[in-house]
């Protein structure tokens, strides 16, 4: 059975923190917050979500998002 990719959420580019509980009501997780410091995105530690600062990119157009270990 194929995993589905964890999901993006583009948020504004002056953001600095976000907050993640899952999206799924009672099948979410604890309401956890990230703070983007001087990365473009952060990935939630329960989900996977990954939320990248910036708008979404062009159809068709790769998506380049460079990981850090910062939570």
């Amino acid at each position: 059975m194929p995993i589905d990719a964890p999901e993006i959420i583009y948020v504004d580019e002056d953001t600095e923190s976000v907050g993640c509980d899952g999206g799924g009501g009672a099948l979410g997780h604890p309401l956890v917050y990230y703070t983007f410091g001087s990365s473009r995105s952060v990935t939630c530690g329960y989900c996977d979500r990954e939320f990248v600062r910036g708008t979404p990119p062009a159809d068709g157009a790769p998506i380049e998002i460079h990981q850090t270990t910062d939570r």
